[in-house]
């Protein structure tokens, strides 16, 4: 059990701060800082270390699934979409990626872009329910 796991998140911070003062390279860390401000709400500080944890480690699919993710909810859809991409192009059975990038078409207006990542999210899970939703409309 971590503090991120116990929702002490400021302290989870601070430990991966420290671990990055001893190992500056360390891209998982950056991951976490990045990921635990997603689960604060606080997309903007989020960004930077998701930015650094990808420059160190740029094929971590997670990482470009993570900052999609805060890009689309910063209403920042391009970028979410390239980051959606990426991970996509590192692990091509990304269902979330694949979902989330179709919600984000959706948001643009996009509905036959939209379908298609659905299908291919659903494609990948089919006993995912709200995949099936949105890949068949039932």
């Amino acid at each position: 059990i971590t503090y991120k796991d116990l929702g002490q998140y400021e302290k989870a911070i601070r430990q991966f701060e420290k671990a990055i003062s001893i190992k500056p390279d360390y891209a998982d860390a950056y991951y976490f800082i990045g990921l635990t401000y997603a689960y604060l709400d606080q997309y903007e500080k989020a960004i930077r270390p998701l930015e650094k944890s990808i420059s160190i480690k740029p094929d971590d699919a997670d990482a470009h699934y993570i900052l999609g993710n805060v890009y689309a909810y910063l209403g920042q859809y391009e970028k979410a979409i390239k980051m959606y991409e990426k991970a996509i192009s590192v692990k091509p059975d990304y269902a979330e990626a694949y979902y989330f990038m179709g919600c984000v078409y959706e948001e643009l207006g996009q509905k036959k872009r939209a379908l298609k990542c659905y299908q291919s999210a659903y494609k990948l899970v089919p006993s995912d329910e709200s995949y099936r939703k949105a890949a068949t409309g039932k």
